[in-house]
């Protein structure tokens, strides 16, 4: 199943610890635009 990024973030989140989430929701943030900034 192919989901866009902001329903993989979204689905990530729902496993963490709401005191985490903004911490987490930054990560992913960095890895899937390091993802799109490879030139493929």
């Amino acid at each position: 199943v192919q989901l866009c990024i902001v329903h993989q973030v979204r689905n990530s989140l729902s496993y963490v610890s709401y005191k985490d989430r903004k911490a987490v929701a930054a990560d992913l943030k960095k890895i899937y635009k390091s993802a799109d900034d490879r030139g493929d």
